[in-house]
């Protein structure tokens, strides 16, 4: 994926026309370098660990 603000991608605005999104890249560079790391967190909390047993 490129990288940078000079990459822009196309959206839908909340009316539902057509929009520019220059945050769009970014966002979705970070949620997938991250991904791994929230679903670990999610499935400690949901087999009953604590927040003490994320952070550690």
């Amino acid at each position: 994926m490129a990288r940078g603000v000079d990459v822009v991608a196309e959206c839908l605005a909340a009316s539902g026309e057509p929009g520019r999104n220059y945050l769009w890249a970014g966002y979705t560079e970070f949620y997938r370098h991250t991904f791994a790391a929230f679903t670990r967190m999610a499935r400690t909390i949901q087999s009953g660990g604590t927040a003490a047993d994320v952070v550690n």
